[in-house]
């Protein structure tokens, strides 16, 4: 894991291929399993080999900033090892976008 910027208190973004739970979200089962993805549709090819910091990370489509009530907000593409019900009615899910604060890594 990578830290974001120095004193910024936000969680290390996780490299694609992680195994992952979903921890504490509003929306997606508590330890709902899953694994980081590159975002849908971002061209892997122009990726860098390896990514070194925050604008690597965002270049190389493992993070996509937004703008929340309180801030920014982080995210990262997962795709869950089973599809997965949100609880809204609409799932289940294959693969989803969630807030990075959500993410543990697998030990």
């Amino acid at each position: 894991m990578l830290k974001w910027l120095k004193g910024l208190k936000r969680p290390a973004a996780l490299p694609a291929g992680t195994h992952v739970r979903i921890v504490g979200h509003s929306e997606w089962p508590d330890g709902t399993p899953a694994v980081i993805r590159i975002f849908p549709g971002f061209i892997s090819a122009h990726r860098a080999a390896r990514a070194t910091g925050t604008r690597e990370w965002l270049h190389n489509g493992l993070v996509r900033v937004t703008k929340g009530r309180r801030g920014r907000i982080y995210s990262q593409w997962v795709e869950f090892d089973r599809p997965t019900d949100d609880g809204s009615g609409d799932g289940p899910y294959r693969q989803a976008e969630v807030d990075i604060t959500y993410l543990r890594a697998d030990p």
